[in-house]
């Protein structure tokens, strides 16, 4: 809880200031008593209080005594503002006596807690005593501030009574007391010249005076700019026709081996140039006394429209395998696992779906149902989830498998003309795995590093491939 005080409405006393008497005999009117306006801001835990509070003012002096206290009452807050008259009439009155008192505060205690800091009371509180004065006048003036009577002037006498005053009369110092007297009659000697005062400001200018006689001519001065250039002047006549000049032939491109004679023209890098003599093996440009510019080659031409794609190209032979490069640094190994594998609707994509994160996989597959085909000779179709190599046997034909483990071995049927397509789905990650087959050659062909060797099993790096489809044509098993 605390209180703020408005600067707008500081301390002040307030009462009547009576009007002035009609005479030094006229009743003297009764003093207001003193009252003191006051209006403050309180805050509880710093929110503006509205309702009702007991309030006890007090008045203390610099010393901290209790000079005057309003007694505690009831007082209404509203938004955190309050005002008071203390000194009214339902309060104690305000002692007289603290008018000429200095270094006055008002303290404000609310429900038994005194708010900090006491609040000085301004001067306009003395400034009441103004009109309060009590007792007599001494010195010059006599009497009291209702009827008081001029005694002296500067501490000399004033007789009025002697000598009473008259029209066109003043007072005049005789010596040793204010008397009144004629204007003039207490003269004294002129006294001596005063100084010279301050210089006047400076006039207005005066009229322009006649003009003066021509002077004498002076030096010549430094030439000027040039001026701007004058219209050009009208076409002369047309001269005399000249000689005929030797025909020209043309000679087609400027050869180093060829003989020119006068007036052969040829084309030199877009610009034609004449024979002026007859040369041999001089180019060009070299020498104007025997060649002469017939017509300079021309900018170049804006680009034209691109032409239709032309069909494409034969497959080009194979390029020779590049050196291995460098091992690169090794990164942090990941996993992966297989997670659910459900059947879909027949005619839907399969797919698969990451439920682990980027370094820790765990794949669920969803693969469609197939159409009911015709009844077989007997052969049946299994899906195998291999964590370790398969050995051969182990996979008969339409076999889907899925390798969840690093650097394993498929065994897969001898092939035939009858045989079934196999599909090797493989976990991404830098890791090799080998298909093979017990009895035949596999061939391995792939979209980003095709080759033709044979062998009975390839190894296939993993670091750019996610599947593997695993064909046979009877001849070979394909790894594409």
């Amino acid at each position: 809880m605390r209180s703020c005080l408005i600067p707008a409405l500081a301390v002040s006393l307030a009462g009547l200031v009576p009007a002035p008497a009609a005479s030094a005999s006229a009743a003297t009117a009764a003093l207001p008593t003193p009252q003191l306006a006051y209006q403050g801001r309180l805050l509880e835990a710093a929110l503006p209080v509205t309702g009702s509070r007991n309030f006890l003012f007090q008045i203390l002096d610099s010393s901290g005594n209790v000079l005057w206290n309003s007694g505690t009452f009831a007082l209404a807050v509203n938004n955190g503002l309050y005002s008071v008259v203390l000194g009214s009439s339902t309060m104690t009155a305000i002692p007289e006596s603290l008018l000429a008192q200095p270094s006055l505060v008002l303290r404000v205690t609310v429900e038994g807690l005194v708010l900090s800091p006491d609040v000085a009371i301004v001067p306009a509180m003395q400034a009441r005593s103004a009109f309060e004065l009590s007792g007599g006048f001494s010195g010059d003036v006599t009497g009291t501030q209702y009827a008081m009577t001029l005694q002296m002037l500067q501490g000399q006498p004033l007789d009025l009574t002697s000598n009473p005053p008259q029209a066109g009369y003043g007072l005049v110092y005789n010596g040793s007391t204010w008397v009144p007297g004629p204007i003039g009659s207490g003269h004294g000697s002129a006294g001596a010249t005063g100084a010279t005062g301050a210089t006047g400001a400076t006039g207005a200018t005066g009229a322009t005076g006649p003009t003066g006689a021509q002077g004498s001519i002076g030096a010549t001065g430094p030439t000027g700019s040039q001026g701007l250039p004058g219209t050009a002047g009208a076409t002369g006549a047309t001269g005399p026709t000249g000689a005929t000049g030797a025909p020209v032939s043309f000679r087609s491109l400027w050869s180093s081996s060829t003989v020119y004679n006068i007036g052969d023209a040829v084309a030199l890098n877009g610009t034609s140039w004449v024979a002026l003599a007859g040369n041999f093996n001089v180019t060009p440009g070299t020498d104007g006394s025997v060649w002469a510019v017939l017509a300079l080659a021309g900018a170049t031409g804006a680009t034209g429209p691109t032409g239709p794609t032309g069909a494409t190209g034969g497959t080009g032979p194979t390029g020779a395998t590049g050196s291995t490069g460098p091992t690169g640094t090794s990164g942090t190994a990941a996993t992966v696992a297989v997670g659910t594998v459900t059947t879909g609707a027949a005619g839907s994509s399969a797919t698969v779906t990451n439920s682990g994160s980027s370094s820790a996989a765990v794949l669920d597959f969803t693969i469609p149902a197939g159409a009911t085909g015709a009844t077989g000779a007997g052969v049946s179709y299994t899906v195998i989830v291999a964590t370790a190599n398969v050995a051969a046997g182990t996979i008969v034909n339409g076999a889907y498998i899925i390798l969840n483990g690093d650097g394993l071995t498929v065994n897969l049927p001898v092939p035939s003309a009858s045989c079934k397509n196999w599909i090797v789905t493989i976990k991404p990650g830098l890791a090799s795995y080998t298909v093979a087959t017990s009895s035949s050659t596999i061939k391995a062909a792939t979209a980003i590093d095709p080759w033709d060797g044979l062998a009975s099993s390839v190894s296939i790096p993993m670091g750019a491939y996610t599947n593997v489809s695993c064909a046979c044509d009877g001849t070979y098993w394909w790894v594409q």
